[in-house]
């Protein structure tokens, strides 16, 4: 009877923490994620920050220098995490194994204090996050508040921009503030998460603003560029807005799904369309293919797919929606 006993204990304990190995699993690669999304939107836009840093005045390049020293403390935070999380899982494999004796109890305080440490570590990221984006924000609204036009659609654009800069500001500084030190570890890590989209969105808009203004697909401001100079670009940006599309994408995965499977789980009319992305080694499931964002936005909220939302990609490669419509509204 003991030992019938002590093996249903081991088939429950083996269940839950397969369970919650998963979910932790699937928390840390959404963090990565977003940690691969923002390096590589760097190097997609390196030309575009190359420009921007170009109309900062000299004097508060030293705070874009200090910018960048804050996303090199992320980085550093965000390793030690990862270096916390494989010794986590190892130790709960262990603690899997030894049932309910002392050395699973040993190890059981080992894991609540890992989780404590890199806790820690998570809210200094979104401290990290929030400071690094309060800096950016006010260098680049200062420069911006500077350029005048005539053209008052391009006006309320960038108010429109810098309106939702501003309120994205907000939400990271209140998300925050109402950080707990003793917060429970998967839900603080959500939240950071939630933190870091922001900060992309938010940056994202800021960036616009600049392209509202300069030409971001020259080496030069369009205020010292030639008129063949100008031309060229125009030509270029007519040529690279044919090949914008819109997709929905409904799934993304860390394993490989059956196409059909999904076709008739999610009973969707158009073909759903498998990418893999090696950086961030997820399967994208997409629907679809659109010319106009809206149309495509109204698509996907129409769908039937909870959390169903639109991509953009430039010749096959996936650029923001911001850029995406820059793209199409500059032709």
């Amino acid at each position: 009877m003991l030992i019938s006993t002590k093996i249903i204990k081991n088939i429950y304990y083996n269940r839950v923490m397969k369970q919650e190995k998963k979910a932790i699993r699937n928390l840390f690669l959404l963090l990565l994620l977003t940690f691969f999304a923002n390096i590589l939107f760097a190097q997609t836009i390196f030309s575009q920050a190359d420009l921007i840093k170009k109309e900062i005045p000299k004097e508060k390049h030293y705070q874009l220098d200090e910018a960048e020293v804050i996303i090199s403390d992320i980085e550093y935070a965000s390793s030690l995490i990862e270096q916390n999380d494989k010794a986590i899982y190892h130790f709960k494999e262990k603690i899997s194994s030894y049932g309910n004796n002392k050395e699973a109890k040993v190890l059981d305080k080992k894991v609540i204090e890992l989780q404590k440490n890199s806790g820690k570590e998570l809210v200094k990221i979104a401290n990290y996050y929030s400071k690094h984006y309060q800096l950016i924000y006010t260098i680049y609204r200062d420069q911006l508040v500077t350029y005048q036009t005539t053209d008052r659609q391009k006006r309320l654009k960038v108010n429109k921009l810098l309106e939702s800069a501003k309120t994205i500001k907000t939400k990271i500084h209140l998300i925050v503030e109402s950080l707990p030190s003793e917060k429970e570890y998967n839900e603080l890590k959500k939240q950071v998460t939630e933190i870091s989209l922001l900060h992309t969105e938010g940056t994202d808009n800021l960036n616009e603003c600049f392209c509202t203004f300069l030409n971001c697909y020259q080496a030069e401001s369009p205020i010292y560029a030639s008129t063949s100079s100008a031309e060229e670009t125009q030509r270029m940006v007519k040529k690279e807005s044919k090949n914008v599309v819109f997709k929905i994408q409904i799934l993304a995965a860390a394993e490989r799904r059956e196409i059909e499977a999904l076709q008739k789980k999610y009973a969707l009319k158009h073909s759903i369309e498998e990418t893999y992305i090696t950086e961030d080694k997820l399967y994208r499931y997409t629907v679809g293919e659109f010319s106009d964002y809206y149309i495509a936005k109204n698509y996907s909220e129409n769908i039937g797919v909870k959390d169903a939302f639109v991509v953009s990609f430039l010749n096959g490669k996936r650029i923001t929606i911001e850029e995406a419509i820059a793209l199409i509204e500059n032709y």
